[in-house]
C-alpha cells in the first residue's frame, strides 16, 4: 500500500479491503510453486504484501524498503522478523516484491538494473504495475506515477534488462470495464477538485461482492493477456 493512501484505510480495514484481498490472492497464485524463506519488498509502503506472505508461506523474514519511512527499525510479526529500511545493499533473498513501485520511477530501467545488481543469481522477482496508459487519471497524479504499462511493455522492460520471464498476466479484469468507463467518463465530467486516490472504504456487502468478483479471476491467471487494471510479471535473475 502506498503510504500516501495510509489515511484512507486503517490497519484493520486494510487487510479486509477487497482490493488488497484480491491482489494478495493473485500474488499467492503467481508464486504458487515458489517457497521463499527470505523476502525483499522494495517500495513496501505499509508492508501488507510481505506480511501476507509471512502468514501464508514458509518465509521467516522480510526486509521492507521504502524511502518514505520516517525511521528504520525491526519488528517481530507473528514470531517472524521484519526489517524496515530506507535503503539496502546486497541481499540474499529468495523472493523480491516490486508491487506498484516501477511506475513511480522516472528511469525505470536504471532502477531495475540497480536493484537486480544487489540480488544473487536465481532470485525470483514479482513485479506489479498499473495497466494501460489510456486509463491515466487523477488517481495516478495523486500517487505521483510517471506512467502506466501494457503487459507487453512490462515484459520487454524486464527481459531487456537481463531477467528471465516465467509468468505474466493482467489482473482485475472482471472489474476492468466498469473501472475504464468511470475513469474515461471523468475526463468529460471532471469535478472541480484536487486529484485523489480511487481507494475508498466501501460498505461491507459491496466489499464482499467485489472480493468475490475479483477472486473468480484467480484460476484464469495463466491465460489473461487481454485486459485488467494491474499487470503482473514473475521473473528470475539468471
Amino acid at each position: 500500500m502506498d503510504l500516501k493512501e495510509s489515511g484512507i484505510l486503517n490497519s484493520k480495514t486494510l487487510y479486509q479491503h477487497w482490493y488488497y484481498r484480491a491482489k494478495s490472492k493473485a500474488l499467492l497464485a503467481i508464486i504458487e510453486n515458489i517457497t521463499p524463506i527470505k523476502i525483499l519488498d522494495i517500495g513496501a509502503g505499509s508492508s501488507i504484501f510481505s506480511k501476507i506472505l509471512l502468514d501464508m508461506s514458509n518465509a521467516t523474514k522480510a526486509i521492507c524498503v521504502d524511502i518514505s519511512y520516517s525511521k528504520e527499525y525491526t519488528e517481530q510479526y507473528n514470531n517472524k522478523h521484519i526489517e524496515y529500511l530506507k535503503s539496502y545493499g546486497a541481499v540474499d533473498a529468495d523472493l523480491v516484491l516490486m508491487m506498484d513501485i516501477l511506475e513511480h520511477i522516472l528511469d525505470d530501467a536504471l532502477f531495475l538494473r540497480d536493484c537486480c545488481s544487489k540480488l544473487r543469481s536465481g532470485t525470483f522477482i514479482v513485479v506489479a504495475v498499473p495497466a494501460f496508459p489510456f486509463l491515466w487519471s487523477d488517481h495516478d497524479i495523486f500517487l505521483e506515477h510517471k506512467r502506466r504499462y501494457t503487459l507487453v511493455q512490462l515484459e520487454q522492460l524486464l527481459i531487456s534488462n537481463g531477467l528471465t520471464l516465467i509468468k505474466s498476466t493482467y489482473f482485475f479484469g472482471t472489474i476492468f470495464p466498469l473501472a475504464a468507463l468511470i475513469r474515461l467518463g471523468r475526463r468529460f465530467f471532471k469535478p472541480a477538485s484536487l486529484p485523489c486516490s480511487d481507494l475508498k472504504n466501501v460498505h461491507p456487502l459491496i466489499n464482499k461482492l467485489l472480493t468475490t468478483i475479483c477472486s473468480v479471476e484467480i484460476p484464469l491467471i495463466p491465460y489473461n493477456r487481454f485486459f485488467g487494471l494491474t499487470a503482473f510479471c514473475l521473473v528470475k535473475k539468471p
